[in-house]
């Protein structure tokens, strides 16, 4: 149960519309950021990245708790500058032994390397640390620091993505084709997944790190099933996203439940009515 409730009623209504205002303008940023970035996953193939990407966060946050680092403003700095590191280095390893393994074969190698780092230094611990904030995380948990953030990397992401749409499409059908194209293709790329990676990053306190990887890719798998093109897919999967966590809000907030795991309940239920629909209309 989440702890906002108050002893009179007046505080009560002054807390309610105070998270109710801070979920209207945390969810248009996570909408945009879930919609591109779960497009491009599922296009590329490479969903099980934000999965192996949002685990591995653990271990930067092992390091803060035991530097005795509990500040929001120096976790986050933690989580990024590691969000920056993991995807470089994970493209560098990916590309010299992509021969030899596959892109998740070598991301379980990574994640688990981390993983099992953050388990080790949590031993070390001299008092008990509470990380479940960024374990189920939740939109209150959300700092000012961390919705400017997010705003500056939807807005970053919306100039990035449309400008390079066509170059970034292209290298998922080709990455030779791309890179005839421009010189720069790969590069472009290795950006495109740094800003993937600082998002959840930043994000993870919202969604929480069990939960972020399926909250990015469900409006992208509805979309799928609707969209004509992939830049209607992109349209359809931020207008889903905005639609479905504005409906989580709310049932958060009028029953008192954390939003992650209320929205990735919704996201499943309409992905079943959505399979069990096509499938009756093909018969027919």
């Amino acid at each position: 149960m989440r702890n906002i409730f108050y002893s009179s009623s007046y505080q009560i209504i002054t807390d309610m519309n105070n998270i109710a205002y801070l979920y209207l303008i945390a969810i248009p940023p996570l909408a945009i950021c879930f919609g591109i970035f779960g497009s491009f996953s599922m296009w590329d193939k490479t969903s099980f990245f934000g999965h192996s990407f949002s685990h591995s966060l653990l271990f930067p946050l092992s390091l803060a708790f035991l530097c005795n680092t509990t500040m929001p403003y120096s976790i986050l700095l933690f989580t990024i500058l590691f969000a920056i590191i993991f995807v470089l280095g994970f493209c560098i390893i990916a590309k010299k032994y992509s021969f030899l393994y596959s892109y998740d074969t070598i991301l379980i190698i990574i994640s688990f390397f981390f993983l099992a780092m953050s388990l080790f230094i949590s031993s070390f611990y001299n008092k008990k640390i509470d990380i479940m904030m960024y374990i189920s995380g939740d939109i209150m948990f959300i700092s000012n620091l961390d919705l400017i953030l997010l705003y500056l990397i939807s807005g970053l992401l919306i100039i990035f993505t449309f400008k390079f749409y066509k170059i970034l499409l292209l290298r998922i059908i080709s990455s030779e084709l791309a890179i005839s194209s421009t010189k720069n293709a790969n590069l472009l790329n290795q950006f495109f997944m740094v800003l993937y990676g600082i998002f959840i990053a930043i994000s993870i306190r919202a969604i929480g790190v069990l939960l972020i990887s399926a909250t990015v890719l469900m409006p992208s798998i509805i979309a799928r099933l609707f969209a004509k093109t992939p830049l209607g897919m992109i349209y359809l999967s931020i207008f889903l996203g905005f639609i479905i966590m504005n409906i989580s809000a709310v049932l958060s907030l009028v029953f008192n439940i954390q939003f992650g795991p209320i929205t990735i309940i919704i996201y499943c239920i309409l992905i079943a009515l959505c399979y069990v629909i096509s499938l009756f209309t093909e018969k027919i």
